[in-house]
């Protein structure tokens, strides 16, 4: 929040006084996993799982959507169409492709709702092939772009989901409101 200027790495070192040390143990911090994603939304979905009345369905929602980059180095960035652009302009940023799934629960007040995170998952498009690479290096392009295919991805992490989930006590196999 105290960060001039862009929001990176360096700039978060510099900000905290650190500018004539070593920078490569914040690196090194940066780049490693440093939390478990699955217990930290299995968590998410037991509290909304829990706060349901008996009745209600498990409901989800799905999202893809980009997060602006500004690195070149950084796994999975690429060129992404800006859905924040003006209709009749494409424009095209460096982002990663992510996908989102949050959980629906009754809000504070009557038909009122709120989203609750309980899943999210990097979904990288594979790297194209030069137009001078082979028919194999071509086909396998092709097999890894189907496989990365966004809506293929929800369907996998929704079937995750309700394997997961224990269901409600009026819906069998529901975890999306089915």
């Amino acid at each position: 929040m105290v960060t001039l200027g862009r929001h990176t790495v360096a700039a978060r070192i510099l900000t905290a006084g650190g500018g004539a040390r070593d920078w490569s143990a914040d690196y090194r911090l940066y780049s490693r996993r440093r939390f478990d994603p699955e217990a930290l939304f299995a968590v998410a979905r037991q509290g909304v799982q829990a706060a349901l009345p008996a009745s209600a369905p498990f409901l989800a929602a799905v999202d893809d959507t980009i997060l602006r980059k500004s690195g070149v180095r950084i796994p999975g960035v690429a060129w992404r169409r800006d859905p924040m652009g003006p209709p009749f302009q494409v424009n095209f940023v460096r982002a990663l492709r992510v996908l989102q799934i949050s959980a629906i629960r009754p809000g504070p007040h009557q038909g009122s709702f709120r989203a609750v995170p309980i899943d999210f998952l990097h979904a990288p498009t594979p790297r194209r092939p030069s137009r001078r690479a082979g028919k194999r290096e071509r086909r396998s392009y092709r097999r890894a772009a189907e496989k990365a295919n966004i809506n293929l991805r929800a369907a996998q992490r929704i079937e995750r989901l309700r394997s997961r989930s224990t269901p409600s006590a009026n819906c069998g196999s529901c975890a999306t409101g089915g």
